[in-house]
């Protein structure tokens, strides 16, 4: 795997080039910032390049570019009540499941340990499904899974984030086999996905470390909160727990991007476009301060448009334009279109943050220590001479 995606940072940990290594020398690793990353053995690599094939940042899209397909905004019965937002996902998934469309479903759930606490899994049934509700705003990846899909006989429809679904599309490319193993691909909007450290700092704030950590589940709701204010629970071995909203610590860490892989910031894919249907949140005025969360979908595959016709006869659903979904994803989109000097800040900023953690390592004033650096940052930019009195005192202090 001689090539400049690992050492330039622009790897997503996907682990799909695993799948096509002829030597199997291709392992993926947490590295010390809590990023998943393929360990190569050199002693067995051939450099034959087929790791390049499948990789989604060698043949990563250059720009952005505009969504295709049809939309829908709305909520699946049955499936919304423990859902991150409308349930239309887990609906779909379990149509395939129950009609026969396909054999499993490869999707996340929460995973066993606190080093892994979140995995892929293959699903068999609507039970299993349910199981996997929720997100993952985690590090995961496909290494394993994919090994496993490769098999078990049946067909599998797998869900990911764009780079994910890129990659796996590349895959398809590869030979008939995986292109018949894999017939549908189920993609999920993704602003960023962040480090394990986003959890670490969590659990440190509270007084635990990694290895206290139970269980994770994102997206939790409050009926008293909008949609958008959505929160994290950690459950620790002490039989204790924490919360944290995004109105809170969570979200301060988590919108911020301040544990967001770099990779992120060279990806245009917004909308999955190599998937044959695309979820997300329907972060629009008329649904975004209700409490339950609704879906927003772009389908771009027949037989699924069915189902979701459904919805819509039933009342559960609307079609809407496509602009649609570029307005429920603005300010994502204008992140992306920005790049240039707004990625390389964004940089630097994350090379302090993760610095301060790395030195500060179970420190429970993290979070404090986080929120300092963000605001120095911001005031280099608006307030110079504020900024040079603060840094002056902090180095005066030693902080």
């Amino acid at each position: 795997m001689k090539n400049n995606i690992t050492n330039n940072s622009l790897c997503s940990g996907c682990g799909i080039c695993s799948a096509v290594c002829p030597k199997d020398c291709i392992k993926t690793e947490e590295n010390d910032i809590g990023e998943l990353r393929p360990v190569v053995n050199e002693n067995l690599c051939v450099d034959c390049g087929k790791c390049k094939t499948v990789c989604p940042f060698e043949n990563r899209m250059e720009k952005y570019i505009a969504p295709t397909g049809n939309c829908f905004i709305g909520r699946a019965p049955g499936f919304s009540e423990n859902a991150s937002s409308g349930g239309i996902a887990t609906y779909i998934l379990s149509k395939m499941l129950t009609e026969n469309t396909v054999d499993y479903i490869v999707s996340v759930k929460q995973g066993n340990g606190s080093d892994n606490l979140f995995e892929y899994c293959i699903c068999e049934t609507t039970d299993e499904l349910l199981s996997c509700q929720g997100s993952a705003y985690y590090p995961v990846t496909l290494c394993s899974i994919i090994k496993k899909v490769k098999n078990i006989e049946g067909n599998v429809a797998i869900i990911g984030v764009p780079c994910f679904v890129s990659a796996i599309n590349n895959l398809r490319k590869q030979s008939a086999f995986w292109n018949e193993k894999i017939p549908y691909l189920i993609g999920i909007v993704c602003g960023h996905t962040p480090s394990k450290l986003l959890v670490d700092v969590l659990a440190w704030k509270s007084g635990h470390k990694r290895e206290d950590i139970k269980s994770c589940k994102f997206r939790i709701k409050d009926g008293s909160r909008p949609a958008w204010d959505y929160g994290v629970r950690l459950d620790f071995s002490d039989k204790t727990h924490i919360t944290s909203f995004g109105s809170e610590d969570f979200g301060f860490l988590f919108w911020r991007k301040l544990f967001s892989q770099t990779s992120c910031n060279n990806c245009y894919d917004v909308f999955a476009d190599d998937a044959d249907i695309t979820f997300m949140d329907a972060w629009l005025d008329e649904y975004k301060e209700k409490n339950e969360g609704t879906s927003l979908v772009i389908c771009r595959n027949a037989k699924i448009e069915e189902w979701l016709q459904k919805l819509v006869d039933g009342g559960y659903a609307v079609e809407a334009d496509i602009s649609k979904a570029e307005m429920a994803q603005k300010e994502l989109i204008e992140y992306k279109k920005s790049g240039g000097e707004n990625h390389k800040s964004q940089e630097k900023l994350k090379e302090k943050i993760v610095k301060c953690c790395i030195d500060n390592k179970e420190d429970k004033n993290i979070s404090e220590k986080i929120k300092r650096i963000c605001y120095k940052e911001n005031l280099k930019s608006t307030n110079v001479f504020l900024w040079l009195l603060m840094e002056i005192k902090d180095r005066i202090c030693g902080k």
